[in-house]
């Protein structure tokens, strides 16, 4: 496992400390969940096209279903 250390100006530190608490988590386990939220989203142009192929081919899923 890596460790990355971050640098935060001591408004936005106390801002993700309120924002732990609030969720009922440690600073480090919110941080962790953000980056994986973050880095599991889909890529736009991926999504912008899927539903265009889903939206080009509706009729033949129709057919086919």
């Amino acid at each position: 496992m890596t460790s990355i250390t971050v640098n935060l100006e001591d408004s936005k530190a106390k801002s993700l400390e309120r924002k732990a608490q609030e969720y009922g988590l440690p600073v480090d386990k919110l941080v962790a969940a953000s980056i994986d939220d973050l880095v599991n989203q889909a890529d736009p142009d991926f999504e912008r096209a899927m539903k265009q192929v889903i939206s080009g081919n509706e009729e033949l899923y129709r057919r086919l279903a």
